[in-house]
């Protein structure tokens, strides 16, 4: 009965322990990304970044991403892909939604319709922060009263000098100028997700 019992005690403490190294590792990829404020809670990861603020980009100084684990397909089949523009190459992990997540991207399209129908020159949620203006502000301020799932989407969270705007995000996409860290965020997001049960 006592072996019983250590054996079980090992497996309790082996599983706790492979959970808090991924825990550890997710953080400490995103940290490599320049991101801080990491909170993970289960499945919800939110993570931010500071940002250089100016006058073409509309006093943009940061931006906030909220993402739920549990409405991506499978990371593992996406694979991180180098782009090529005149600027610079850069790498890119871009991750579909699953198709539990469809009823709110019919959501967010509404109402985007609705945005693009009373504000003509905006471009929600697609609107980098170097396009606000005025509109953005009573767009997100409509936002909560015409998309109250708001809270359930992933999204981002620009800060400017137009305030908070929350954009939905069609698929989950971040890029760097290196491929190491996303595949190190890929590979930590896969563990982070298998052991908090998300897929």
């Amino acid at each position: 009965m006592l072996r019983i019992l250590t054996i079980s005690l090992c497996i309790l403490t082996g599983a706790a322990s492979g959970e808090q190294r991924s825990d550890e590792n997710l953080k400490a990829s995103l940290i490599a990304m320049r991101y801080q404020d990491v909170s993970l809670d289960g499945c919800l990861v939110s993570y931010s970044r500071e940002v250089s603020p100016n006058k073409t980009n509309n006093g943009f100084y940061r931006i906030t991403r909220i993402i739920y684990l549990n409405n991506f397909d499978d990371i593992g089949d996406q694979e991180v892909e180098r782009i090529s523009n005149e600027a610079q190459d850069y790498f890119v992990l871009a991750v579909p939604y699953n198709r539990s997540y469809r009823k709110f991207l019919d959501l967010a399209l509404r109402f985007r319709l609705w945005s693009m129908s009373e504000f003509p020159s905006s471009n929600w949620p697609h609107e980098h922060p170097t396009h606000q203006n005025e509109n953005s502000s009573a767009i997100e301020g409509e936002l909560q009263r015409l998309l109250p799932n708001i809270s359930k989407m992933n999204r981002q969270v620009a800060f400017t000098k137009y305030g908070a705007i929350t954009s939905a995000t069609m698929q989950f996409r971040t890029n760097h100028n290196e491929r190491l860290p996303l595949e190190n965020l890929k590979y930590s997001l896969i563990a982070y997700s298998r052991d908090q049960g998300c897929n």
